[in-house]
């Protein structure tokens, strides 16, 4: 009911003639499916990334099968322009023009973890490869 209040927030009671069906209701729910799974695909491409810290620090090879690095990549593909977008947005800021929004804390703070988990992301992948080139010179 909450989720049908959303697409009906003017509506007391929805129930009351049915459930009505529009286009609207159907394209609505699809993007909520297609954000669900962003968060999933996202949520398990950070929880690799994490593991993949982990085994790096301690010097533990990770096996990284086709699910995380496709998680991986899906990170990378999320975080990387950001990395592009804040050398820009520095420079224009440095050339005097106001680039950073600094109203809205909370989208500051999510754009400047952005290009840390990207850079955390690929110094983790060089660790990685180079703890796999080590462990395989030892055999």
């Amino acid at each position: 009911m909450n989720i049908l209040q959303n697409f009906y927030p003017d509506q007391k009671n929805i129930f009351k003639d049915g459930l009505t069906i529009s286009p609207n209701i159907a394209f609505n729910g699809l993007q909520a499916i297609t954000n669900a799974g962003m968060i999933l695909i996202i949520g398990f491409g950070l929880y690799t990334l994490i593991q993949l810290n982990k085994s790096v620090l301690q010097k533990n090879f990770l096996s990284i099968g086709i699910f995380r690095t496709l998680g991986l990549i899906a990170v990378l593909a999320f975080s990387i322009p950001s990395l592009w977008q804040w050398f820009w947005a520095t420079l224009h800021f440095i050339d005097g023009t106001q680039t950073i929004n600094f109203d809205s804390v909370r989208y500051l703070i999510v754009a400047l973890c952005q290009p840390l988990i990207a850079i955390l992301c690929l110094w983790r992948l060089f660790g990685w490869y180079r703890l796999g080139t080590t462990i395989n010179s030892l055999h």
